[in-house]
């Protein structure tokens, strides 16, 4: 696969992950072209977006990115701002958890979070002044001591001492300004106790409806529908807003807002300039710096003047609806739709591609795709007979050839528009038949089932009750289609010799005793392992057929689908029967990752024993509403995508080589600062694997996990393994093939 996207920025310096992570290590995958908001000091500016930190340093031009699997304390950044004082960066979410960045430290201030309330404890903004952060939140203004790392007290404001909605808080001339929704407050950094409301001047401003107040100069600014400047006691209009909408006022070297949703304004030496911002696309802050304009924007994230701030590469949005790997690659659909079929309404986000560590975009902003209609991307396969990657979307299927695209809509393909809605010619699932057919299905048609050939030739297939909602495609080792339909349970499909509708096999399966079987019928996923067997996903657990070679067979039990129980002190139960099961993985072991409503499981084989399990509470997984696992087949890292961004974690396996020609251990040499696991790559299914000394004295053993086996660097006594030259002997079950390969260790 070639690299095919032409990067729009210009790259001062970008930290990487290396290309041998650890087994049990994580990442994010997080779209840094995305800056909501930014705070500055310590000649460094911090740009964040919900997901992650941003910090470019002015000194050496470096990028830094921080996130919760490296070192930030949760997800969804709601405010940033910086104490000069202190040295202090200090970041707070949307769960009212609060990080404080020194240096290269970050300490943890959880006490909001953690504080018991009926109400609610968000936090709005944060404004700091003299070694304190003034947080302001739903049920007051929070004090926070940044020297002493704690909470130091707590305004409750209302103006009759009740809990009141503080949206913003400033300080100028001695004295602090609260925005709340009772009105503008004040009172005198003097007063010797703030924590009595009576101690502030409620509603001292006349100007109705105030969005936002800022500190310029010392001087309070505030947005209402014009901006104005308070100065000796009254409020002066600096600019009219005469129609236009003015929105996020920001305080730095100069003052600035934006302007109906585009324009970037300054005012300084009390003169109001239009700033160059041609360059952006939805603006969302403009700050001076050191003598540099630095700006935010929603789609492409922190610039310096007209000059890019951007790590090398990242996905173009958080959005992440469905995963495939096509060897060592990833590839990611941005869009997708509900059970409903009722599409998320994506038309920028487009698809990403992962090659190399490295993200690319195709997307209506890149070259290739730009002309090409897309919406609602949803379910993507790869067609290795015509080396295409197929996906289903909303307006059609792309056929995208990494160099070349093409669109197949109801203007150059049988595929129809929806019933009673022209605009959309829905596309929910697509795979890749042993043939090279190339399968979809499109619902709320005449004629659901559709299949490409290689030469071009488009059949339709009448499936029965085709204007329903099916929403998903699985073609499984014997070319029979596996249709989940809304609420309905599951449409197996075989046609015909030759393509034919003649001598086609249909059969429905569902919750009936006898007739599939299934827990529930709405199936999420469908996929079949390693040993044959079908896995399905449904809203009350899994079903499993066992045999579905012969599922047309009536005579049989193959089309009676088998359920995973648990027994726990003598009750026993079936296994994700209240969990809504959302998607399953195989991986090159074929332990099955599941996804629910409720994160992430790693089962054996059969699905009998709990391996790992991962959520927001133990994880850097965004979200415990999983959308999609799919494994990397060359690396085994495991991408996860939720409904609030994309995670990878590094496993224990990889996909099964066909011989011993590419078996690779890392690291190699192992160095004396390492203590990670080691890990022997490229091995054949089933290999058996015996690490031994120069001396032939056996230090471990072992069955590898699909094409890898991984040492601790431990001998058989448990102690770390002593500098020297390690043989690694590995053979297939039957001895046929062989592979000898070394490790040096320095311990």
């Amino acid at each position: 696969m070639k690299g095919l996207f032409s990067s729009l920025f210009i790259i001062l310096f970008s930290f990487q992950f290396a290309l041998s992570q650890s087994i049990g290590e994580w990442r994010m995958h997080i779209n840094y072209r995305n800056s909501n908001s930014a705070a500055f000091g310590d000649n460094r500016v911090l740009s964040a977006n919900d997901k992650s930190i941003l910090i470019y340093d002015l000194d050496d031009g470096s990028i830094q990115t921080i996130d919760k699997a490296r070192g930030l304390s949760d997800f969804g950044v709601r405010a940033v701002s910086y104490d000069g004082s202190s040295n202090t960066f200090v970041i707070a979410y949307d769960n009212s958890n609060i990080d404080l960045l020194k240096g290269s430290t970050i300490i943890n201030i959880p006490d909001i979070k953690n504080k018991l309330s009926a109400g609610s404890k968000t936090v709005n903004d944060i404004y700091c002044y003299d070694n304190i952060a003034y947080v302001s939140t739903d049920f007051g203004v929070v004090a926070v001591d940044l020297i002493n790392e704690e909470v130091d007290n707590t305004y409750v404001i209302g103006s009759t001492g009740n809990q009141t909605i503080v949206l913003d808080c400033t300080i100028s001339q001695d004295t602090i300004y609260a925005l709340t929704i009772e009105g503008l407050k004040r009172a005198s950094l003097q007063s010797n106790n703030l924590l009595d409301y009576s101690q502030w001047e409620h509603n001292f401003s006349a100007i109705p409806l105030v969005s936002e107040i800022e500190v310029y100069e010392d001087t309070l600014y505030a947005l209402a529908s014009d901006l104005y400047k308070w100065s000796n006691n009254t409020w002066n209009v600096v600019e009219s807003a005469s129609g236009r909408t003015f929105k996020k006022l920001r305080g730095s070297d100069f003052l600035s807002f934006v302007s109906n949703n585009t324009t970037l304004i300054s005012y300084r030496n009390n003169t109001l300039d239009t700033l160059e911002s041609g360059f952006l696309i939805a603006p969302n802050y403009s700050i001076r710096y050191n003598g540099n304009n630095y700006f935010g924007d929603e789609k492409f994230g922190l610039f310096q003047g007209t000059q890019s701030i951007s790590p090398s590469s990242s996905p173009f949005t958080n959005d992440g609806f469905r995963a495939i790997s096509i060897d060592d690659n990833m590839v990611i659909s941005s869009g997708g739709f509900d059970r409903l079929l009722n599409g998320n309404g994506n038309v920028e986000g487009g698809f990403y591609i992962f090659e190399n560590n490295e993200w690319s975009n195709q997307n209506i902003y890149s070259s290739l795709a730009q002309q090409a209609p897309s919406r609602d991307l949803n379910r993507m396969a790869y067609n290795s007979f015509d080396g295409k990657l197929y996906i289903a979307q909303f307006k059609g299927l792309i056929e995208f050839g990494f160099n070349s695209v093409e669109i197949y809509n109801n203007s150059n393909s049988p595929i129809d528009s929806a019933l009673g809605n022209t605009f959309f010619q829905k596309i929910s699932g697509v795979d890749i038949d042993s043939e090279g057919n190339v399968w979809i299905v499109n619902p709320e048609t005449n004629q659901a089932l559709l299949a490409k050939s290689l030469d071009g030739t488009w059949t339709e297939f009448s499936i029965g009750n085709d204007n329903a909602k099916y929403n998903n495609l699985f073609i499984d080792s014997y070319d029979q289609k596996w249709i989940a339909l809304r609420n309905q349970g599951l449409l197996l499909y075989k046609e015909g010799e030759n393509m034919s509708a003649t001598g086609a096999q249909r059969l429905e399966l569902s919750t009936n005793n006898g007739q599939g079987n299934l827990p529930n019928n709405n199936v999420n996923s469908i996929i079949e392992d390693k040993d044959g067997q079908v896995w399905v996903g449904t809203d009350e657990g899994i079903a499993i057929f066992s045999c579905p070679r012969d599922i047309f067979d009536g005579s049989t039990s193959c089309r009676v689908s088998d359920r995973i129980t648990n027994t726990l002190d003598q009750f026993t139960e079936y296994l994700f029967e209240t969990d809504a099961v959302t998607v399953i993985e195989v991986d090159g072991a074929n332990r099955k990752w599941i996804g629910t409503s409720a994160g992430v499981w790693l089962l054996s084989e059969d699905g009998k024993t709990e391996l790992q399990r991962f959520n927001t509470e133990n994880s850097p997984i965004p979200s415990n509403t999983i959308y999609d696992i799919t494994v990397n087949k060359g690396t085994g890292e495991v991408f996860i995508l939720t409904d609030k961004g994309m995670v990878s974690y590094f496993s224990d396996a990889t996909e099964a080589s066909e011989t011993f020609d590419e078996v690779i251990a890392y690291p190699n040499p192992v160095r004396p600062n390492y203590t990670g696991f080691i890990s022997v790559t490229g091995l054949v299914q089933d290999a058996f694997v015996k690490i031994t000394d120069a001396h032939g004295v056996l230090i471990d053993e072992g069955f590898a996990l699909g094409g890898k086996y991984i040492w601790d660097g431990n001998d058989y006594n448990g102690r770390r393994a002593n500098t020297g030259i390690y043989y690694v002997f590995s053979a297939n079950p039957d001895a046929s093939e062989k592979i000898v390969t070394k490790i040096a260790f320095v311990k």
